[in-house]
């Protein structure tokens, strides 16, 4: 509505002042802040929302601090943000109207209904609260497989184990804001990559965690949890919605209409072909250098997205050779195991595409931390961006799945294809179990020539 109606003083604009050159016409931002604000001037609130989104005060005149937008920054969720705080603040503009004219009994209905749409949207966690206590109550609503008794001190364990987890992955978000595709990529992303909790190093993790080795593609295909255990999440999550829809007036649409088809079976990882890495690092190599340079490097490595964004500048390293490789180690940060510290040499393809300049330009100790903290960077915009910008489908024509870690299967695949040493493969990927030798054979091959290591790393040939 506001964008139709911006669209009509645009046109309106240029036919009456097409030939004043002293009449410009505002931005849709400022035309926005206008409507919301009347009593202010559009160009001094723009300017002072800007200065306080992107540039902190001790880099106030500093360029650099300024950084240059990414169309893929502007997801879906961040224009739904938009019309929401539009919306909001419209709402609160008319109830000052109100005030000022002096008509108190509608300003106050209007304040009334605002409030109670406040109250109504929940955090998750509170939700999940109160959903807990009512089972473990017996009140929650019957349905054909729940009769309404109290659960057993087994189900309740078993829904506690669960809801933590979704309380770790949501944390405070509102429920009313979580839609159908926030729920896939919890399933797809996170919940498939989740690591069995009853095996070393992750029966001694918390719940947050063990999000972070998921979403950080931390957990090997034989750690992950099975298809059995990710439907039993999602009967859960179902009941759950079904009772804030029930007892809270919520809406459980996002749970009906997610798109991953959540199957009682076990789930297979799969690898991206070579024409699909193609079309992906085409589409990130035109993206900002934060987005680019990640993305490379795992589909040249091989390296878990976890291990890419804690790469620090100290971490490109030149040999005595003359050979520049990627230290991955546990003084950056955490690792999946102890044979997770390694070195890969630098692929030909990324000195060509220029990384090292851009190593070198870095003013920070780490490359990547300086473009997001969070352990879903990465897979989130695999997911909401790379996705379905490349067209690539969720499966391969096997059913398995694909997702960011499908580099990694690419890469292992590719080598082993190539006839590479397979002890070089692993030392190089580390440690990958479905690549294991006899202790024999892997305690007396040495895999500490460079050279041999560089060409084997250059044995990876993305065609386009």
């Amino acid at each position: 509505m506001l964008f139709n109606r911006y669209q009509h003083q645009a046109i309106h604009e240029q036919f009456t002042h097409m030939y004043e050159s002293d009449s410009p016409l505002p931005s849709y931002h400022q035309f926005k802040v206008q409507e919301c604000f009347p009593h202010r001037r559009p160009a001094d609130s723009v300017s002072n929302l800007s200065r306080k989104l992107f540039i902190s005060e001790e880099d106030e005149g500093e360029c650099d601090a300024v950084p240059t937008p990414d169309i893929v920054d502007f997801d879906k969720n961040y224009f739904d943000m938009q019309e929401k705080l539009e919306i909001f603040f419209m709402q609160i503009e008319r109830i000052q109207k109100l005030l000022s004219a002096g008509n108190f009994e509608a300003a106050n209905n209007s304040y009334q209904s605002l409030k109670k749409k406040q109250e109504r949207s929940l955090p998750f966690s509170e939700v999940s609260r109160l959903f807990l206590k009512a089972g473990e109550e017996g009140k929650l609503p019957i349905t054909k497989s729940y009769k309404g008794k109290p659960w057993n001190s087994e189900n309740v364990k078993d829904y506690q184990r669960c809801f933590n987890i979704m309380n770790a992955h949501f944390d405070d978000q509102m429920i009313g804001d979580i839609d159908s595709e926030e729920l896939d990529f919890l399933f797809r992303e996170v919940l498939s990559n989740f690591p069995m909790g009853n095996i070393s190093p992750y029966n001694n993790m918390s719940p947050k965690e063990l999000l972070e080795h998921a979403a950080g593609g931390q957990v090997d295909d034989d750690k992950t949890v099975s298809g059995k255990q990710i439907f039993e999440h999602y009967k859960k999550l179902k009941t759950f919605f079904n009772f804030y829809e029930k007892e809270l007036n919520g809406s459980s649409k996002a749970i009906e209409e997610m798109r991953f088809t959540v199957k009682n079976e076990p789930i297979k990882r799969g690898r991206f072909s070579n024409a699909q890495v193609v079309k992906i690092l085409k589409f990130v190599d035109s993206l900002s250098v934060g987005k680019k340079w990640p993305i490379n490097i795992m589909a040249f490595t091989g390296m878990r997205n976890a291990e890419v964004m804690q790469l620090r500048k100290a971490d490109i390293v030149k040999s005595e050779e003359g050979i520049w490789y990627f230290r991955v180690t546990e003084e950056a940060g955490k690792l999946k195991t102890k044979q997770s510290n390694r070195v890969i040499p630098v692929h030909e393809s990324l000195l060509k595409k220029g990384f090292l300049d851009f190593v070198e330009k870095c003013k920070e100790e780490y490359l990547f931390r300086q473009y997001s903290t969070s352990e879903k960077y990465l897979t989130r915009l695999y997911s909401n961006h790379i996705r379905p910008k490349c067209d690539i489908p969720h499966e391969t024509e096997k059913g398995e799945k694909l997702t960011l870690y499908s580099f990694r299967h690419f890469v292992v695949s590719t080598l082993v294809n190539k006839k590479a040493q397979t002890a070089y493969i692993q030392s190089m990927i580390g440690h990958l179990q479905s690549l294991d030798q006899s202790v024999t054979t892997m305690y007396y091959t040495h895999t500490d020539d460079m050279e041999i290591m560089r060409e084997i790393i250059n044995m990876i040939e993305i065609d386009s």
